[in-house]
């Protein structure tokens, strides 16, 4: 594993830390491996990650693509987190989490907007500013487009994808 990702809440605590294979790096995006059995670090505690997960991290985007597969690479979704500050180094990918999630499951064609009620106490908790409010909603719709415009890595085609293969571009 030779990168780490460092997710982060808008007031700076710990979303989520684990580390990463380098699968794609080009100066517009970066993308990802967790593979399953490996350690998580998160505000939840520690544990061991019981999925696969590849991600896509683009600069100036409001968001960041995780495609996540069970165990034995059944295809789950697309899970895409609503995010800011999106940026990395050598080491580290890091990005501040707002709350608001777009889940695309494998079986289905319906987009779930998630985690609203955080994204709602977390704006009244922190004070975020009325211009990062609407651009959050506005990646939302975004999101939705993205998913449903069949474009790659945001199609169910993702799912082919296996450790040691490339990834479509976008």
């Amino acid at each position: 594993m030779d990168f780490s990702l460092h997710s982060t809440k808008f007031n700076g605590s710990l979303h989520y830390r684990y580390p990463v294979r380098l699968i794609e790096q080009t100066d517009e995006r970066l993308v990802t491996y967790f593979e399953a059995g490996g350690p998580v670090e998160s505000y939840r505690g520690k544990w061991i990650g019981e999925k696969h997960f590849l991600s896509f991290f683009w600069r100036g985007r409001p968001y960041v693509l995780h495609v996540r597969w069970e165990n034995g690479w059944e295809p789950e979704f697309l899970y895409v987190d609503i995010a800011t500050n999106v940026r990395w180094d050598e080491q580290t990918v890091r990005y501040v989490d707002l709350d608001l999630d777009l889940i695309l499951r494998a079986d289905s064609t319906n987009i779930h907007l998630d985690d609203e009620d955080e994204f709602e106490a977390h704006r009244v908790k922190w004070n975020y500013p009325p211009s990062l409010v609407t651009a959050c909603w506005a990646a939302v719709e975004e999101v939705k487009r993205q998913l449903r415009s069949g474009k790659k890595p945001f199609d169910l085609s993702i799912f082919d994808w296996r450790p040691g293969s490339t990834v479509a571009d976008s």
